[in-house]
């Protein structure tokens, strides 16, 4: 076994990330090559945000080993892993850097009969129908719609679920003279 093969396999059991150029498109995935061994990149495991598949050739991706076995010549990888990897660091940081009575920016991504989901970059947060309005909403689509950017104040944390509770009521308070005014 040559030393690209143990390198690899060394880069797969401590679960690093390895860099590939792509080389081509092929029937399910992707061809690359990492460290001068060609490797195959299922179609399952690559995430392509706003990119077309044809755009990475001849590009370096960042990916982890699913599967290696020198002696058949096989070498997996996953695109997808990396990318969930980094946005579950970058969820980890935007948690503890957020506070409890901040004001956010979210972009409302669904509705549901209970509330809205607000995209807040990193995160995703809820903001439940009891505190879209001080007035009584009988479906958050009366409020607000998909797509829309609103401000809101951060409520609730939960570092442990990853929850975010939001309120565009009290966002939209001011507070004058230590009363609240709506």
């Amino acid at each position: 076994m040559d030393g690209d093969w143990i390198f690899l396999e060394n880069q797969a059991a401590n679960n690093n990330t390895v860099r590939g150029r792509v080389l081509e498109l092929c029937k399910g995935g992707f061809r690359v090559g990492v460290f001068g061994i060609k490797g195959f990149v299922p179609e399952s495991q690559l995430r392509l945000k706003g990119t077309l598949p044809e755009e990475l050739i001849d590009t370096e991706i960042p990916l982890k080993i699913l599967e290696i076995d020198a002696k058949r010549n096989k070498l997996i990888l996953s695109h997808r892993l990396v990318v969930q990897e980094e946005q579950a660091a970058q969820r980890a940081q935007a948690l503890r850097t957020l506070r409890a009575g901040q004001m956010i920016d979210g972009q409302v991504v669904r509705i549901a009969d209970f509330g809205a989901f607000l995209d807040l970059g990193a995160l995703e947060g809820l903001l439940p129908i009891s505190e879209i309005s001080s007035t009584r909403v009988s479906h958050p689509s009366e409020m607000v719609r998909v797509g829309q950017v609103i401000t809101t104040r951060v409520l609730k944390i939960d570092p442990v679920k990853g929850y975010v509770t939001l309120s565009l009521k009290q966002a939209t308070s001011q507070t004058i003279d230590g009363c609240e005014h709506h």
